[in-house]
């Protein structure tokens, strides 16, 4: 029984995590294009296309 009244995790404790989640979350969505695009550029670049020469 004091078993799980250790393992129990309340509403106080999830909460602060669950609101970590949602900034990492929120910040990914806001500069997913630009991380996306600038890794492609990268590849590019690094395989010797001639198109990699501008960004956009």
């Amino acid at each position: 029984m004091s078993s799980l009244l250790i393992a129990y995790i309340g509403p106080e404790t999830i909460l602060p995590l669950t609101s970590v989640l949602a900034a990492i979350g929120g910040a990914a969505m806001m500069f997913w294009g630009r991380v996306r695009g600038a890794v492609g550029w990268a590849a590019k670049k690094l395989r010797g296309d001639s198109a990699a020469d501008t960004i956009g």
